[in-house]
This record gives C-alpha cells, structure tokens and sequence, in this order.
C-alpha cells in the first residue's frame, strides 16, 4: 500500500479507489471467522425461533439473506462500499422477525434486530465504528425511521 501512496504516477482518485479496495480486503481477511461465526449464530436462533414459513431457516439463508449477500458485494465492489459493515447489515437487518417477537406482526423488527445486533457485535469485540454503521444500515430498513429521516431533510432544506 505504501506503493501506491507514494507513486505519482497514478491519479489521485484513482489511488483512494485502489487503496479502499485493498484496505477493504485487508479488513475482510481479519474479520472473515468472526462473520462466519455470526452467520451461524444467526442460523441457529432462526432454526430454534422461526415461527411461520417466512422465518423458516431453509427459506431465510439459502434465499434472503444468501442472495442480499451477493447482491451487496456486487454493490461494494462497484460503489466501493466497505463490505463488512455491508455482510454484518445484511445478516442482522431481519433478526428481530424471530429475536424477542412475541406477536405475528413484524412490526417493530429492526429495533429487535437493533437490539441484537449491538449486543452481537459487543460480543464479538467488532469495533465501536462498524457497528454503528451497521446500526445505521438497519435502521435505514424500517419504514418509520426514512419518512423521519425524510421529513429531517426537508425541513432542513437538503
């Protein structure tokens, strides 16, 4: 990396692309087996809490959140999106369909999953960073909270 950010040879942009690919590989090599880890832990509390066909274990991993994989990391590689914030999003976003749901409405999953992902991540020593971001990510799923986020915005004038 010290290559690239002392050659002048290569654009500015062009160097901060390059640079955020390779510290994005460099962050996913140290993090893999902790993801890895969280996915089957993910697994398992929707094996032992799915309640219907729409948190069924086999339905969720191998489509939903299997396929919001892929699509991200297509998504990281493009935009060059931090993949981790972005894995560690798409494996939490939906745990509070099966974590502390008590009735058949879904209403109110993400601040469960919320929930579950600050005490997951703490757990899991993922730096205070990526999980607020990841906090973030979630709450950028829940309806309520973008028609807030929208209002904020207009009011602001943004």
């Amino acid at each position: 990396m010290n290559l690239l950010k002392g050659r002048r040879k290569f654009p500015g942009e062009y160097r901060k692309k390059i640079i955020n690919k390779i510290e994005n590989i460099i962050d996913m090599e140290q993090h893999k087996e902790k993801i890895e880890k969280i996915k089957n832990e993910i697994y398992v509390l929707f094996k032992e809490n799915a309640k219907n066909e729409y948190t069924n274990p086999d339905w969720i991993f191998p489509n939903h959140f299997d396929i919001m994989l892929d699509l991200v990391n297509d998504m990281c590689r493009k935009y060059n999106g931090n993949i981790i914030i972005c894995d560690l999003a798409v494996l939490l976003h939906d745990v509070g369909l099966v974590y502390k749901r008590d009735t058949q409405s879904s209403d109110g999953h993400e601040k469960r999953s919320i929930e579950y992902a600050r005490e997951l991540l703490k757990r899991f020593e993922i730096p205070e960073e990526i999980s607020s971001e990841v906090v973030s990510c979630i709450m950028a799923t829940d309806k309520d909270e973008n028609i807030l986020v929208k209002m904020q915005l207009i009011q602001s004038g943004s």
